[in-house]
């Protein structure tokens, strides 16, 4: 029996491997696919991208638009043609695609962020499939398109059925044989078959390579990304920029240190990060920026006495795990504090 394991982030990749230690399954019997374009290659090495991104359509067009099919035959070649269990973060399209796959003969559920740790959902993320917000008539031009879209889902060959699987773990709480993995008891909120991983049995389970020989005694600052619309985008990155003065800046100052490390969030907008630099740089404050090829999830794994700082990051919640200090700024950010995760705010200081 193999065990298929899809991934998009660094969370998922951990939470992968906390399931092969788990259930001490043959690293032989592993295979870990990527579902975007996240890639690591140590300590088990992540398969390209399934399925191919769309843009490839010129270089593979028979792929870009046989998409099922396409996947079945990878699939099928990766696990040799022998059974396997699939282990997924959610049931996006892809997702549903590989756990109806018939090779496949259980699926369990492992954790992906904060959303497994929410006490409530709201129902239109249940419906969430595609790229766009759940819209239930087809309206205007944001309706057309829609319509483009799910009108080629299903000539690149995937059926109703796919889509009639609902998107989040909650869904499957009383699935026979179900499983779900998560980093603590609080995760999946609400579910009776928690299957509990460590992420400091995953830190000492594996080699692993760090971008830094040394982390300690340092600040942190996580940033994040905006998700206001265009018109009031930059005022709310304003806000952000002042909420991290407020609640990092003049806290780092008042215990006399004068130098922070940065981890940009992939997709932080430009503005952003140049009003966060130049905000530290005002207040006198050197500022190294962590590349964003380092995974800090992994660099904790060997830091020492180190300081957190973010809004209402997810690695605030995984560095917590590991007995890191972790510090919110959220308080001096008013539209950003009213996340409903009491499971996070336990864990971590709120400033």
């Amino acid at each position: 029996m193999k065990h298929l394991f899809l991934v998009h982030s660094n969370i998922t990749y951990l939470a992968s491997l906390g399931v092969i230690l788990r259930e001490n399954l043959s690293i032989n019997d592993v295979i870990i696919i990527s579902t975007s374009k996240y890639e690591i290659n140590y300590p088990i090495p992540t398969h390209p991208q399934l399925p191919r991104p769309f843009r490839q359509i010129f270089f593979h067009p028979i792929d870009c638009i046989c998409v099922v099919k396409y996947i079945d035959k990878k699939i099928s070649k990766m696990v040799d043609k022998e059974e396997f269990i699939a282990y997924i973060p959610a049931l996006l399209h892809i997702h549903s695609t590989v756990i109806t796959h018939p090779l496949c003969k259980e699926f369990h559920f492992i954790e992906e962020g904060l959303s497994v740790y929410k006490e409530q959902i709201d129902w239109h993320d249940v419906t969430y499939y595609t790229g766009f917000q759940p819209r239930y008539r087809y309206r205007g031009m944001g309706g057309v398109k829609q319509q483009i879209w799910d009108i080629s889902l299903l000539l690149r060959g995937y059926k109703l059925e796919i889509f009639r699987l609902p998107l989040l773990y909650n869904s499957f709480f009383n699935s026979c044989g179900t499983k779900f993995y998560g980093f603590s008891e609080d995760s999946f909120y609400g579910v009776r078959n928690l299957r509990r991983i460590s992420l400091k049995d995953v830190c000492n389970g594996f080699e692993w390579k760090c971008y830094y020989e040394k982390l300690e005694d340092v600040d942190i600052w996580l940033g994040q990304f905006s998700s206001a619309n265009k018109s009031e985008k930059y005022e709310k990155i304003d806000q952000y920029v002042n909420a991290i003065e407020q609640g990092c800046a003049k806290r780092l100052l008042e215990q006399g240190r004068k130098k922070i490390m940065i981890k940009f969030h992939p997709i932080e907008e430009l503005y952003a990060k140049q009003q966060t630099l130049k905000m530290f740089n005002r207040n006198g404050i050197e500022v190294e920026i962590i590349p964003d090829n380092v995974v800090l999830e992994i660099e904790f794994f060997n830091a020492k006495n180190i300081r957190l700082y973010s809004v209402n990051s997810s690695l605030l919640m995984y560095a917590s795990f590991l007995g890191i200090e972790c510090n919110s700024i959220c308080r001096f950010l008013s539209y950003r504090s009213n996340i409903q995760i009491p499971a996070l705010w336990k864990r971590i200081n709120v400033l």
